[in-house]
């Protein structure tokens, strides 16, 4: 047996209680640093003063000896948990946005109004109302469409609009606003959603071509792709003046643009002039399917007991307009009975566009106008040298007809001559404009936000209703009623108008006249027409 020393009993002993010691913080899942501290803090078993260490003899390995490791082995060391990074927030946005402010849909509580004198939303007040939430956000970030209407424009005086036509540069355009070729499936009248609006009348076609193909358009000198209409919506009275002359009411047809320019929007405009001695049929029947709109938001107010005998308590007892109204077919509300029986005896004489293209040679190809007569219109082409050589071959056959004929070879290319070839018919309701001349300019949107996204042509002729259709024009232009109170909602100034005050073009301005000697009517082979 060995003889050991009391010093190296208390070593054997120190060294096991550490062993201890270890497995059990290992076991009790105390980090290795608590336990160091637990070790050092042990008081000694005997109080002998720095006793003497006892020498252990090594076997020499001939590599130099490591220096004491004051940490414990590796199988005993007690992991350190890893400190996960925190997570950062993404800064990807995601599909709904929470930093964007949330908009109520302005719908038609309309923060503006039409009033210049008024201090809360009338014109001069545009530029500090709060736009987010307006109409023109449904063609925002769309997969087809995407317009710029972020922010309120309307204090810009960078392209104004409207403003009073007066042509200040050259018509560069090659040819008219070109429409294709009438189908059986176009969208016709009884596809068209109307509606009586608190600031307008507006007719808006379908979102797709699902059911009917929408009417659409090729305008010229930069556009290549085509242009959808979307709605039309009348003014009260015009807002364009051509040449310091305001007309009586517009009527604005309003296109969204396709890829390269799906961010901005083409406006057709006639302007109306209400000074025909006779009706327009086809105008009639736009004001016919406002006025089913007027007459049901009024039934609805009667059934609810809103409305007195003497109609909306006063406030707006021209809903409905008997006196102006035309079909009773299919509304039990009363018809002046005068307006009945001209009706029934067909005293109303008819005025339709489509009598004039009948009649109009120049629609045809044959250079004939009523506002010329039998010698045609002016020259339409910038040749000149051209027109000189034809109209001496005029002089020489001593007739109009080689006056007609030279003109006829100027307007179209070569291969227009062929006798073949005619205008095309237009589809509805492009076979209501009165010209196929306009003036062009780039301007804004003539409401609130006033974006300056809008490519403007506004025919340079207009076309004319008569006074009766212009009374029942206005009175349904100020019909709106609150679907909830039935009283009288709408926008429009105190003279029943519905037109931006006309604004002042600057220095930058292009505004450009398309005439009779810059193109005219496209000629189609047959099968085209």
């Amino acid at each position: 047996m060995y003889n050991m020393s009391p010093m190296s009993l208390t070593s054997i002993s120190i060294t096991s209680f550490l062993l201890a010691a270890t497995q059990f913080s290992i076991n009790s899942n105390i980090s290795s640093a608590d336990t160091l501290d637990f070790i050092t803090n042990i008081p000694t078993l005997h109080s002998t003063p720095n006793p003497t260490p006892v020498p252990i003899t090594t076997r020499p390995t001939g590599r130099p000896t490591p220096p004491p490791s004051t940490s414990l082995p590796t199988e005993l060391q007690t992991p350190t948990p890893t400190k996960q990074p925190t997570p950062t927030p993404s800064k990807q946005p995601s599909e709904t946005p929470t930093s964007l402010p949330t908009c109520t849909k302005w719908g038609d509580n309309l923060p503006y109004n039409y009033d210049y004198r008024s201090s809360t939303g009338g014109p001069r007040e545009w530029r500090k109302i709060d736009t987010c939430g307006n109409e023109w956000e449904e063609f925002v970030a769309k997969t087809v469409h995407d317009l710029d209407v972020d922010g309120n424009e309307c204090r810009s005086t960078r392209r104004p609009s409207p403003v009073n036509l007066r042509a200040n540069d050259v018509c560069e355009d090659e040819h008219e606003i070109l429409t294709r070729k009438r189908l059986n499936s176009d969208c016709l009248m009884e596809d068209v959603t109307f509606t009586v609006h608190p600031g307008t009348l507006r007719a808006t076609f379908p979102r797709s071509d699902e059911y009917c193909n929408r009417p659409s358009i090729d305008m010229p000198n930069g556009y290549p792709h085509r242009w959808i209409m979307q709605w039309m919506e009348v003014h009260v009275r015009s807002e364009h003046m051509l040449d310091g002359r305001r007309y009586d009411a517009e009527l604005q047809m309003m296109h969204l643009g396709l890829n390269s320019h799906n961010d901005k929007i083409a406006m057709i405009t006639m302007l109306i002039d209400a000074s025909a001695l006779e009706d327009d049929e086809m105008f009639q029947e736009l004001l016919d399917k406002w006025q089913m709109a007027a007459d049901e938001m009024r039934a609805t107010c009667l059934r609810r007991g809103y409305v007195r005998n003497d109609g909306f308590g006063g406030a707006v007892a021209h809903v409905g307009g008997g006196a102006y109204r035309r079909n009773a077919t299919n509304s039990s509300l009363p018809v002046s009975d005068g307006h009945e029986r001209q009706l029934k005896h067909g005293k109303r004489k008819k005025n339709t566009h489509q009598d004039d293209i009948d009649n109009d040679e120049l629609y045809w190809g044959k250079l004939y106008h009523p506002k010329y007569g039998d010698d045609g219109p002016p020259v339409l082409s910038k040749d000149y040298e051209n027109a000189t050589a034809s109209a001496a071959e005029a002089t020489t056959t001593g007739t109009n007809n080689g006056t007609r004929a030279r003109r006829r070879r100027l307007a179209f290319p070569a291969e227009h001559n062929d006798p073949n070839r005619a205008p095309r018919h237009k589809p509805w309701p492009y076979i209501m404009w009165p010209t196929i001349h306009y003036y062009r300019y780039k301007g804004s949107l003539t409401q609130p936000p006033c974006s300056e996204i809008v490519h403007w042509r506004v025919f340079d002729e207009p076309s004319r209703i008569s006074r009766r259709q212009y009374r029942q024009l206005t009175a349904l232009v100020n019909s709106y009623v609150d679907p909830d109170t039935c009283a009288s909602a709408t926008i429009t100034s105190p003279t029943g108008e519905n037109y931006r005050p006309l604004q002042e073009l600057n220095d930058d301005n292009d505004v450009t006249h398309c005439t009779d000697r810059d193109f005219t009517f496209w000629k189609y082979l047959p099968e085209d027409q």
